[in-house]
């Protein structure tokens, strides 16, 4: 759904946006952050106008976005994804494209995780990280979904690609047989981010051998 009003707002932010039909716009946007989760978006919608001094404003869906280039002086700085998951779909997700070549999409976004701590010796029962998820889309589907961080409901991110790659034997049963974990270990340029080159590499392999094969 799009509209188009007459109202101000404070947030600009220079950006292009991709549209689903092939279009672009470039101007100024403003999006509904969640306060509480950097990259959780609590409304359905972007808000665009094309100068800096525009009162006009269209409103464009997250549905009709393709991606959103984020602009510095005309110089692109990033390039933002928005996608809801199928257990979550009211809940948008700013997402970054990790890896795309083919049929499937690698995306990530970053996570707090709390882990239990040593009270004696720090003071604090808990500690809070920063570490990425990541998410899969296949061409086609209307949300992305979860494989890391896996342990959700005692479910290994290993279970989650098998089912998500069901339609791929072959690649089912390397990744049962921790094929790919064992390649990145073993390959001294890959060893720095484990979890993601090793995702990188299950997607390399869907697109290269089993997509073609559909």
């Amino acid at each position: 759904m799009l509209l188009t009003t007459a109202m101000g707002f404070s947030q600009k932010i220079e950006a292009t946006l991709h549209l689903k039909d092939g279009t672009t716009k470039t101007g100024f946007i403003k999006y509904g952050l969640n306060p509480f989760a950097p990259n959780l978006y609590v409304t359905d919608k972007v808000k665009y106008r094309k100068t800096i001094t525009s009162k006009e404003i269209t409103e464009y869906a997250y549905s009709l976005i393709s991606r959103i280039d984020v602009l510095e002086e005309g110089k692109l700085m990033r390039s933002l994804y928005f996608r809801t998951t199928e257990k979550n779909p009211k809940i948008v997700l700013e997402l970054l494209l990790v890896y795309q070549e083919g049929e499937v999409n690698l995306y990530a976004a970053p996570v707090d995780v709390i882990t239990p701590n040593d009270v004696v010796q720090s003071g604090k029962p808990y500690v809070v990280a920063s570490v990425s998820a990541y998410y899969l889309q296949k061409d086609g589907e209307a949300h992305v979904f979860k494989v890391f961080p896996g342990k959700v409901m005692g479910i290994s991110s290993e279970k989650l690609m098998q089912d998500y790659f069901e339609d791929c034997p072959k690649l089912v049963e390397l990744i049962g047989r921790k094929a790919f974990k064992m390649y990145v270990a073993n390959t001294p340029s890959l060893a720095d981010q484990k979890s993601k080159n090793r995702l990188i590499e299950i997607v390399k392999y869907y697109n290269t051998n089993c997509a073609a094969e559909k």
